[in-house]
């Protein structure tokens, strides 16, 4: 006999969002567990599929999509890192150089000693 599986909670979650598609809060719950769960293009998907097929949704819809896209910039945002400093490559350049040149003068002190 096959385990029951757990229902999926986006799943739930948007049956309470369709249920209750005038609360906000049910929007705003939905959005925070999409975005928790790295599913925000799922939950762009979904009010895509509202926004194309039912006219009387589809301004709450298409607020929610934009939402969405909200979130995923400030999810990029923090993704984000800094390039590292141009000082940094300076230090790096000047600390090989020198390396480099005191081997370079080194062979050249050993072979000129041989003559």
């Amino acid at each position: 006999m096959a385990e029951p599986t757990e229902a999926d909670p986006i799943d739930t979650a948007w049956r309470l969002v369709e249920d209750a598609w005038d609360d906000d809060e049910a929007h705003k719950r939905f959005l925070m567990l999409c975005s928790t769960a790295s599913r925000l293009g799922e939950a762009g998907r979904r009010y895509r599929a509202i926004k194309e097929s039912d006219p009387d949704r589809a301004a709450r819809a298409e607020a929610q999509i934009d939402a969405v896209l909200a979130l995923a910039m400030r999810d990029l945002a923090q993704l984000k890192t800094e390039p590292p400093k141009s000082g940094t490559k300076s230090v790096m350049f000047l600390i090989a150089f020198a390396v480099s040149a005191s081997l370079v003068g080194g062979a050249l002190w050993a072979m000129l000693q041989s003559f």
